[in-house]
């Protein structure tokens, strides 16, 4: 990494625990879905020194050396799966160090297109102080209001909590969702039992911790057009798809030895965009990129490296049609 973009990522790194959100209006050197502490103090060795969480499995050992004198280093990082992953995307790119991480659909970086769910009404009761935040800016950007009130329900009310170790989601959910249009649940890297909980009880998606304003946009609006709930493939906590016939190019995740795969269904929802659709068809992990066609291979590219050591990624050829999502019965 060249010495201006070491300083950035260095800098990046310190702002770690904040919001972590870039907006129209944001300061400049934040980006999206950046990890927080959320408060937790480093205090133990197997601690990430990054999120400061403990990691239910592995981690990596990041050494930054720069190859200028002048320019900034530090110390090397223990940093849990998620973090590496994320801290790995932004060192291979450097596009958000140069400021030209602008996307053709997106538009420049800090922006996103959305269609008009201001009628929507979102509650949000998350503990994670930068998902919070996340939710709320996001759907400030949207016109979308926030309610305080704890009493708004109907049609269009959505409601975001929080999957936590320890947690009964599901009985808040079972309890919220008959009177709401949607109950959204954010889940963290091991919060894999309440968040497949919270899913038994009917909730009607999830978002990983972090998350990004586009990811925002895309549970909102898919949430609210389906009007029978998803059949859930529980051991991905993705919903599962049939009718696969002439369904558009797909990509395929095969899970390594002796990696569970919803780490895998975890981290491709993390990294992958918002209106990217992942699912379960037949029993594998596949993702149906919404980019033009003949660029899914980049796509496979780079999650191949943010992926690196926990599945391999192939491309599936498809037909140009859409994947049916099947509805509970």
């Amino acid at each position: 990494m060249c010495g201006p973009c070491c300083i950035w990522l260095g800098g990046v790194l310190g702002e770690v625990g904040r919001n972590g959100v870039v907006s129209k209006h944001a300061a400049p050197g934040r980006v999206f879905g950046a990890p927080g502490t959320n408060g937790r103090a480093l205090l133990f060795n197997d601690q990430c020194h990054v999120c400061h969480a403990i990691p239910s499995g592995g981690g990596a050992l990041i050494d930054c050396v720069s190859f200028e004198h002048q320019a900034q280093s530090w110390t090397a990082l223990f940093a849990c799966g998620p973090c590496d992953a994320w801290i790995g995307g932004l060192a291979d790119d450097g596009r958000s160090a140069r400021g030209a991480a602008d996307r053709d659909i997106d538009g420049p970086y800090g922006e996103w297109p959305h269609p008009n769910l201001r009628d929507l009404t979102v509650q949000v009761d998350v503990q994670d102080g930068g998902a919070s935040a996340t939710v709320i800016e996001s759907c400030a950007a949207m016109g979308i209001a926030v309610d305080v009130r704890q009493s708004l329900r109907g049609p269009r009310s959505v409601l975001v909590l929080e999957a936590a170790a320890g947690s009964d989601i599901s009985t808040r959910v079972a309890m919220e969702q008959p009177s709401r249009g949607a109950v959204l649940v954010l889940a963290g890297p091991g919060a894999g039992e309440p968040l497949r909980a919270a899913l038994r009880a009917g909730a009607n998606g999830w978002l990983t911790i972090p998350l990004t304003p586009q990811q925002v946009t895309a549970a909102l609006s898919s949430t609210l057009r389906r009007r029978l709930r998803l059949n859930w493939d529980m051991e991905t906590a993705l919903p599962v798809a049939a009718n696969l016939d002439g369904a558009r190019a797909a990509l395929l995740f095969v899970p390594g030895r002796g990696v569970e795969p919803f780490a895998v269904a975890w981290m491709l929802r993390r990294f992958s965009r918002g209106y990217d659709e992942a699912a379960v068809a037949d029993g594998r992990i596949l993702l149906f990129p919404r980019v033009p066609a003949g660029q899914i291979g980049r796509v496979r590219s780079r999650l191949a490296r943010v992926l690196a050591g926990q599945c391999s990624v192939s491309v599936l050829e498809g037909g140009g049609g859409r994947p049916r999502f099947e509805a509970a019965g």
